[in-house]
């Protein structure tokens, strides 16, 4: 059953992660050109993240923030509808990442996990996950590693399905926060 899921959820993720970027490929170069300008430098943000089983990659957005700068309208904008996110398609067609599953952290949080926490590792880290449909970065981190163990200890694709519909429902009334506290273990 695990093995007809996997395979099922990477067709999914393969077959419109290609036909999302392709779709939205000339909307993407408009923000890159216009964020290269803005910003006069490089719009896409590299930073390494930890994907399943532990193992890094690196994930793609547009740069809406530069140092301590004040982001400028555009790049608001573009945090809030979530438009920074779109190149993250290509972390899904490279293998990287799913549309469904944890939220991809930094490298340096993988010491302060938990033994039961840690477990969010052993699927693909996602666009969206269970801990974004309940609150986000509203959530304490406690409860946001909970949920990503929850939905790893109970994936499926009628889960995977039920979060994505919920994700369109929460981007679409916007309850959700963009900003976090930095994880510093457990207290």
């Amino acid at each position: 059953m695990a093995i007809k899921y996997s395979i099922i959820k990477r067709f999914f993720d393969l077959f419109f992660s290609v036909l999302l970027f392709f779709s939205l490929f000339f909307f993407m170069a408009i923000f890159f050109f216009v964020l290269s300008y803005t910003l006069r430098q490089n719009p896409i943000f590299v930073q390494q993240r930890i994907g399943k089983n532990n193992t890094p990659f690196l994930i793609y957005k547009f740069k809406t923030m530069v140092g301590d700068a004040v982001p400028n309208k555009l790049c608001l904008v573009m945090r809030k509808l979530a438009i920074d996110e779109l190149p993250q398609l290509l972390n899904i067609i490279l293998g990287d990442m799913s549309f469904v599953g944890p939220r991809p952290l930094l490298p340096e949080y993988l010491p302060l996990y938990s033994v039961h926490q840690q477990q969010r590792h052993l699927v693909m880290p996602g666009l969206t996950g269970l801990a974004q449909i309940k609150g986000g970065n509203m959530l304490s981190w406690e409860k946001r590693l909970a949920l990503d163990v929850k939905y790893v200890q109970n994936q499926s694709f009628k889960l995977d399905l039920s979060i994505l519909l919920a994700t369109i429902l929460v981007f679409t009334s916007k309850k959700s926060s963009h900003f976090s506290e930095p994880f510093t273990g457990n207290n």
